[in-house]
């Protein structure tokens, strides 16, 4: 079978299947009914015509070769011959013509739209009463009655049913839109975000990774022995050459978390780091990346900060929260950590948050909660708003019923009034309680469901202790609607909360109380009521089968729906990560991987002088480079930056650039790296040389600072009238500011 692409088309195969399931089951109920109950002087040979003519009708619909809807004239035509049948033989209230008026009102419901399905119920039901009227020898106060309940019944349900499917098929055709918004989402807009992603994960891997290991080496604050050096060094080193050649590099696992741990010289203490480890597994490579690149970034900051050797991780299935505590030194002001966390918890997709106690230590705890597709859950966000409409229009419907039946027997007195405003009273609010207790979680809690089941006795109560008129088959005149009310009840059970033990309850309950009712009367009565029973439990069967089939063809569609966009993500990543290397970024990194091979190779060489030196160098200027990503400026910018590098590192000297976000323009970008050329050069190996570039972007500032005696004799030229620039000399100061927009046109 072909599954279909969208939602909405998957509703509405849901409920052509819910409807022609009650189309072919609900008649053979009724046939067994009519031949139970209906006197010998029917003309059954008639009657098995029009049972006939239906099921053929079905078994075409069911196998697509006539419209769906066609079984409802086949249906209704039923309902009429048993009309003229029942009043033929004489029946004073026969009530097979509003049972198949309520089972035609429920099919036309899930078959045809709102307006559709609720006008052609209100045709087929006057038929079905004027039929009453016109073929009874003698219409008594009982005959008018039932013909004025058939429509009522009728219409009640079918705008009960067609309203809520509306509302699910309303759903529906939101999530198919939200999914196509997601699908036709501007492609520049997200090549950008995910450029800055794409961007800042680099850049966090360096850091977590190379540049840790690097100023480890240049400050000799390795802990570990030879053995893990070397395996270290020689991870980075792979990592690098994986970064070099544009491959996403190997994914992590939670063993890694444990392994930096050893390396920075904390014991890391871990619990349910089994379940930890599942529940990462089925997560998308790139986020499991982030995951654990956090994770031991948080890890490093216990190493720096805490003062302590020891750590401890732990998971939290049920609120998927990692917590990593130490018994350190503690901190003040957690902003800079929530801060340093901030970025990594947005590619994530995580939520952080920690809280430290000064001199007892800091929690920090990680939310991974899964990520779900906005528009999945089709079935769970339409139930409540069925259930509502549902539990509104059959309440009016319960109580148009109690008003048309206390009219025509002129039967207003209190205890007949009485009765069924109290069982009105009862279900409404069982009704409440359903709808209120599971609209959030879709689970009725244990407390109200068996406020549902005492409810459902309570009205069995009513019902028993109230006496039914003489030959009515055990059924009270007054309360004939008690039945539709407890399949409403469970069908709304089912829209809320669907489980088995949820709902069974109820309908065994019910079964009980219908036993009960039917011990003293005749054989002929048994079957009538019993199958109104049945047509009861035929709607209940209809929302299970709906909420069945909704659940598994939404979930289908979710699916595909999240290939697609998954697909499409990993291609916009990996168009982006080829981008990126073209920014010159990975020539740089190819001098960090000489220094961790060599001492991969030899890890004696981490005490090495020059080795230290050179690592300390390469620190700085991955640290510069990696402040300026893409949410500062273009890989072509960064490519200038990158040339400056270079040249302070032929000369030795060390290099930091701070740049604040927004500010970088091309013309500027080569202004700055053309001024800051001349000061690299004269200056001697080993100093320090520092770059700020702050806004407003309107009129931005450079500030080089620098040792003294490189700018003795330096000058910088700007063609710019609303230029100024200020060198300073004996404080190693170099000040150039723009005024507004004069910065575009500096060469």
């Amino acid at each position: 079978m072909t599954v279909s692409r969208d939602y909405a088309t998957g509703v509405q195969r849901a409920l052509s299947t819910a409807g022609l399931y009650f189309a072919g089951v609900a008649p053979i109920v009724q046939f067994a009914i009519f031949h139970a109950g209906t006197p010998g002087t029917a003309d059954r040979g008639v009657v098995w015509v029009g049972f006939t003519a239906h099921a053929v009708t079905w078994l075409l619909a069911v196998l697509r070769k006539v419209p769906a809807p066609l079984v409802l004239v086949t249906w209704s035509l039923i309902g009429v011959i048993l009309a003229v049948e029942a009043t033929t033989a004489g029946a004073t209230e026969p009530v097979a013509p509003r049972n198949i008026s309520l089972t035609i009102a429920a099919t036309a419901a899930l078959l045809l739209p709102t307006w559709r399905a609720i006008a052609a119920t209100t045709a087929i039901s006057l038929a079905s009463a004027a039929t009453l009227l016109l073929t009874a020898a003698r219409t008594t106060t009982a005959l008018w009655s039932m013909a004025a309940q058939i429509p009522v019944y009728a219409v009640g349900v079918a705008a009960a049913l067609a309203l809520a499917m509306r509302e699910l098929t309303g759903v529906a055709r939101a999530a198919d839109d939200e999914a196509r918004t997601r699908l036709a989402a501007d492609r520049t807009v997200r090549r950008k975000e995910l450029a800055g992603e794409a961007s800042r994960r680099r850049a966090r891997i360096i850091h977590d990774t190379v540049v840790n290991t690097l100023g480890a080496i240049a400050n000799s604050r390795i802990a570990a022995s030879d053995t893990l050096v070397a395996q270290r060094c020689a991870e980075d080193a792979r990592l690098l050459a994986a970064l070099r050649c544009g491959a996403t590099p190997i994914d992590p696992a939670v063993g890694d978390v444990f392994t930096h741990a050893t390396e920075v010289g904390i014991t890391l203490h871990g619990a349910n780091v089994e379940v930890l480890a599942a529940r990462l597994d089925s997560e998308e490579s790139w986020r499991r990346r982030e995951i654990v690149s956090a994770l031991k970034e948080t890890v490093t900051n216990v190493a720096k900060h805490a003062e302590v050797s020891e750590a401890w991780m732990v998971y939290d299935a049920s609120m998927f929260t990692v917590t990593v505590t130490d018994r350190g030194t503690g901190m003040l002001d957690t902003g800079p950590l929530t801060g340093s966390l901030s970025a990594r918890a947005q590619d994530a997709q995580a939520e952080f948050d920690a809280t430290s106690d000064p001199g007892r230590g800091t929690t920090v705890r990680m939310r991974i909660a899964p990520l779900r597709d906005g528009s999945a859950g089709v079935f769970e966000v339409a139930a409540a708003r069925m259930a509502s409409a549902i539990a509104g229009v059959m309440l009016a419907q319960f109580a148009a019923v109690s008003v048309v039946t206390l009219s025509f027997d002129s039967a207003w007195t209190v205890p007949n009034v009485l009765a069924p405003t109290a069982t009105w009273l009862v279900v409404a609010g069982i009704l409440a309680l359903i709808i209120t207790g599971a609209a959030d979680s879709q689970r009725l809690p244990a407390r109200r469901a068996i406020a549902v089941y005492l409810g459902i006795m309570v009205m069995a109560a009513i019902y028993n202790a109230t006496k039914a008129a003489p030959g009515a088959c055990g059924l009270h005149p007054h309360l004939a609607w008690v039945g539709d009310a407890v399949a409403t009840i469970c069908a709304v059970l089912v829209l809320m909360d669907g489980r088995a033990r949820v709902v069974l309850p109820a309908v065994l309950l019910t079964v009980v109380a219908v036993v009960t009712s039917l011990r003293d009367v005749h054989a002929e009565c048994r079957a009538m009521t019993f199958g109104l029973f049945i047509t009861d439990l035929l709607v209940i069967g209809a929302f299970y089968i709906l909420r069945r089939q909704t659940l598994r063809l939404s979930n289908i569609v979710a699916a595909q729906h999240s290939e697609q966009i998954r697909r499409r993500e990993e291609q916009e990543r990996l168009a982006v990560e080829s981008a990126l290397n073209d920014d010159g970024f990975d020539a740089t990194l190819s001098h960090s991987e000489d220094i961790l091979q060599a001492v991969a190779d030899r890890p004696a060489r981490v005490r090495d002088t020059y080795i230290r030196t050179a690592a300390g160098l390469e620190e700085g200027y991955l640290r510069a480079l990696i402040g300026l990503t893409t949410d500062v400026v273009a890989p072509g910018i960064k490519q200038r930056f990158v040339t400056a590098i270079d040249t302070a590192r032929t000369a030795g000297v060390r290099v930091g650039v701070h740049a604040e976000p927004g500010v970088i323009t091309e013309q500027f970008a080569e202004f700055a790296v053309t001024a800051v050329r001349p000061v690299i050069d004269r200056c001697a190996a080993g100093d320090e040389l520092s770059i700020g570039i702050f806004g407003p972007a309107v009129e931005p500032t450079l500030i080089i600072v620098a040792p003294p005696h490189s700018l003795r004799g330096y000058a910088v030229r700007s063609q710019d009238q609303g230029t100024q620039i200020n060198v300073t000399a004996d404080l190693g100061l170099v000040e150039v500011r723009w005024f507004s927009g004069t910065h575009r046109d500096c060469r």
